[in-house]
């Protein structure tokens, strides 16, 4: 019998980034990938829209806000 090993998966950070971060974030996103293996999952919108999908529970892990204050919140 041989042993199997499993394959590594690489993981998924999933990232809310305001629009007008959409070329910046692209590229950080890239680079991320390219220096660990694992990728960024990058959903763009309003910083209004995507903090109310995170307050009604939505699964990013990161948030690029275009201000400092719904962050904090």
């Amino acid at each position: 019998m041989s042993a199997m090993l499993s394959p590594a998966f690489a993981a998924s950070t999933r990232v809310a980034v305001a629009a007008n971060f959409t070329e910046a974030a692209q590229e950080i996103a890239a680079a991320f990938t390219a220096a660990t293996g694992d990728t960024a999952e990058l959903s763009f919108g309003s910083t209004g829209t995507l903090y109310t999908q995170i307050s009604q529970g939505a699964p990013y892990e990161v948030f690029l806000a275009a201000d400092a204050e719904r962050p904090e919140k």
